[in-house]
């Protein structure tokens, strides 16, 4: 073992997170495992949630992961059961009924004082995710925080004025600016040797074996990009709703492309840099291109709200053509695979996609050219089981697919389609952004979120 290699890892954190909890115990227990703990260097650092949070955020837990990830709140139920289970096989007792909820900014500067001290940092941490999810404890509590730093040894005038000062406010502040720079969009984030990062609290044999690769020089240290490994949907996102951010101007042209239907398809563009994205693509291919040639935009991608084929129809020779990767739903396989379930057959088409690219509920889509310029996944099945929304909070636009139009929503009576999945994505989805969102949909004219809300009574 003399002749292997120290390992760097950096990861990024935040004490709300139970994923970074999960993650932390499972890359610290590997570690021992592999009994290569004094081979690597570990690195926290710190990236919260929501910056934006006040002192103790006033929903229950199911509300909270309701809203942080986009889902129903029987969805919330489910993903709380997972995360139960999965923290109990890391030894970890979660207990979300009466988590609080809060800002954990405190905690991170508590994290850093203890280091700067020469305390047990690992212990730190360790009690500050086990107050927080086992114990309920709120981490923006004063006396709570005064307590932990004392039981590693800390002096309680020590924590005290940091409290009441701005100290080590900066220092968080650094790392979140470095992993702004680095585009991270969720928590756990690590990164082993500057060479590889890992979004999510990754499988035990994925880390072992990047660990393996590392000492044995497979992964040498590097100043290059980082190859990314996706993410295994075991991450919290992180809220980028910040006002100081340059968003830059977005533009959206609305283009009716004409078959067996008439279908909206959208242009979405960063009017600085004139790159963006093309949203369902239904047909008429020579005229998006010749659109997009005459105004020089840059497409960057192709998103689909669904796999249906008056929405995807444009979309093989625009790939074929202009060499644009296009996107669905990870159920929408199915859909763009088959002209069964995508109706083209029935319609004397035959659009089959077999180079479609898949995502997950929660998926950011950034602009390379300008990573602020983002659309947020949020997963409304009912319309077919693909079926999403593309959300762009900061300009409150919403591509809503088939899922709801002006004065009507939409319809269940195709394969796949299903009335209460279509009630629970309206209900607990869509109107629960705010009433002024601006809702794009596929065959009709744009309307408001309170518009629609103050229409329909399910």
């Amino acid at each position: 073992m003399e002749t292997l290699n120290k390992i760097n890892v950096v990861y990024w954190s935040d004490y709300s997170s139970p994923y970074c909890y999960i993650g932390e115990k499972r890359l610290r227990s590997i570690l021992k495992d592999m009994k290569i703990k004094d081979r690597v260097n570990i690195k926290m650092k710190s990236l919260e949630i929501d910056s934006n949070s006040g002192p103790k955020v006033s929903r229950n837990t199911n509300e909270y992961i309701s809203q942080r990830y986009g889902i129903s709140l029987e969805e919330a139920k489910n993903k709380i059961e997972e995360l139960s289970k999965l923290g109990k096989k890391e030894g970890i007792d979660f207990q979300f009924t009466d988590t609080i909820n809060t800002n954990t900014i405190d905690a991170h500067r508590l994290t850093k004082l203890a280091k700067s001290k020469g305390k047990d940092v690992d212990r730190v941490i360790y009690l500050l995710f086990d107050g927080y999810f086992s114990k309920n404890l709120e981490l923006s509590d004063k006396n709570v925080l005064i307590n932990i730093g004392k039981e590693v040894g800390l002096e309680e005038k020590d924590i005290v004025h940091m409290l009441g000062s701005d100290e080590f406010i900066d220092e968080v502040r650094k790392d979140e600016r470095e992993a702004k720079k680095m585009d991270i969009q969720g928590v756990p984030y690590i990164v082993i040797n500057n060479k590889f990062s890992i979004t999510g609290c990754q499988n035990e044999e994925m880390l072992k074996k990047l660990f393996i690769d590392a000492l044995e020089n497979k992964l040498e240290i590097t100043k290059s990009g980082l190859i990314k490994i996706a993410d295994d949907g075991y991450s919290t996102p992180i809220n980028n709703n910040d006002s100081k951010k340059d968003h830059g101007k977005v533009a959206v042209k609305r283009v009716l492309v004409h078959d067996v239907f008439d279908t909206n398809s959208y242009f979405y563009i960063d009017e600085k840099t004139n790159h963006g994205f093309l949203l369902d693509p239904g047909a008429e291919p020579d005229k998006l291109i010749r659109i997009i040639k005459n105004n020089n935009w840059t497409i960057e991608k192709i998103l689909l709200t669904h796999g249906h084929f008056d929405h995807t129809g444009a979309v093989e020779e625009l790939y074929n053509k202009l060499n644009i990767p296009y996107f669905v739903h990870e159920k929408g396989e199915l859909y763009l695979k088959s002209t069964h379930y995508n109706l083209s057959r029935y319609c004397e088409r035959n659009v089959i996609l077999n180079d479609g690219q898949y995502f997950k509920n929660g998926k950011i889509f950034s602009l390379s050219s300008n990573p602020n310029v983002q659309l947020r996944v949020i997963h409304t099945p009912g319309h077919t089981p693909d079926s999403v929304v593309f959300y762009d909070e900061y300009n409150k636009l919403a591509f809503v697919g088939d899922t709801i139009f002006k004065d009507s929503i939409g319809t269940t009576r195709y394969f796949g389609g299903n009335d209460k999945d279509l009630k629970v994505s309206i209900l607990e989805k869509i109107f629960k952004l705010p009433e002024d969102v601006t809702l794009l949909s596929g065959h009709s004219e744009k309307t408001t979120v309170g518009r629609e809300k103050s229409l329909y009574m399910f």
